[in-house]
């Protein structure tokens, strides 16, 4: 400073000896005083160094706060229980300790409170919200736990009287089933019986039944055979005599011809004799014709008769087997009851 003022004073004495006018010298005196030395006017010198060297000072101070309190806040950010309330006060009181004794320049007390008090109170703040978290969740899981206890001890109470409860219950029941299918299977004992009496019964009916019906297709078969045999030997003695009327007529009338006729006669006898002839074959055809068709009738009917008896001896003995099935069943049924009677008692 002394050797800055002594610089003041020799520019002073040279701008003396330069400027002749007073008016002149005394105005620019006063602007070199402005420029160079008073701190009042911001475009100075000095103030222009003295902003330099706060800034500078500022810079370094808060590099420095950085460097001492960054890991701390870093681990309060990330992890704020692993630091106690105490632990973080002992910490903060060291890097206030450092930051004194390594800081310097005018900005030191402004980047101390703005750098280190404000996030030092935030950081605090938020570790004495997580211990009151901590103690209020601990409390409250004590509380649970509690709890939880009591509802467990009322829970094996309560469950044990449930089982008291339904070790009787299952044994009323029991005991309720055993009579129930007692008396269940003695109905169904009952209604098999029944049934079994009742089927018999009916399939005797049937049999009987289809025995009647079979006897009296056989029966009618053998009539239709009867019939038609009679009908066939009827019509064919019907024929016959007819045939042997027609031949005596003839015959007759042969010998009465024979003993007047000429030889014209005689022609027309031949002629008479073959158109009889021609006459008989036709009738002889005709009859054996319908001959065949009676038996083809006949043995049509009989085929049908046939097949009908065929058809009620099948259905016999599908009922047989129907019967018989039946009978398995019950039997099987009573086989499965039995033991079920048993398992009971």
């Amino acid at each position: 400073i002394r050797k800055s003022s002594e610089i003041v004073a020799t520019l002073e004495d040279q701008l003396k000896e330069t400027i002749s006018s007073a008016s002149i010298l005394a105005v620019a005196l006063d602007d070199f005083k402005k420029a160079c030395h008073d701190d009042s006017e911001p475009t100075s010198h000095l103030s222009r160094l003295q902003d330099e060297n706060f800034k500078r000072s500022k810079a370094a101070c808060e590099a420095l706060i950085h460097s001492l309190y960054d890991p701390i806040r870093t681990t309060v950010r990330e992890e704020p229980k692993s630091l106690k309330l105490e632990q973080f006060e002992g910490r903060v009181s060291k890097i206030r300790e450092a930051f004194s004794t390594q800081a310097r320049g005018p900005a030191t007390t402004i980047v101390l409170e703005q750098s280190l008090d404000e996030p030092v109170a935030a950081d605090r703040l938020m570790i004495q919200k997580v211990s009151d978290m901590e103690k209020e969740l601990s409390q409250y899981i004590k509380e649970k736990e509690e709890l939880l206890r009591t509802m467990q001890d009322d829970y094996e109470k309560a469950l044990k009287r449930q089982q008291e409860e339904k070790a009787a219950a299952e044994l009323e029941h029991q005991k309720a089933m055993e009579r129930a299918l007692e008396e269940q299977n003695k109905q169904r004992q009952e209604e098999l019986s029944k049934l079994q009496t009742e089927l018999e019964i009916k399939l005797k009916m049937s049999e009987d039944q289809m025995m009647q019906e079979k006897q009296q297709k056989e029966e009618e078969l053998e009539r239709l055979k009867a019939e038609a045999e009679a009908k066939l030997q009827a019509e064919i003695k019907a024929r016959e005599e007819r045939l042997r009327k027609e031949q005596e007529s003839y015959a007759k009338e042969m010998e009465t011809l024979r003993a007047s006729a000429d030889e014209a006669m005689t022609a027309k006898l031949q002629a008479a004799e073959e158109r009889r002839r021609k006459e008989q074959e036709q009738l002889d055809r005709e009859m054996r014709a319908k001959i065949e068709q009676a038996e083809k009738e006949l043995e049509d009917k009989l085929v049908r008769k046939e097949a009908e008896i065929s058809r009620i001896q099948e259905e016999m003995e599908r009922r047989e087997k129907e019967k018989q099935e039946l009978l398995d069943r019950i039997e099987k049924a009573e086989s499965q009851a039995c033991p079920q009677i048993c398992c009971c008692m």
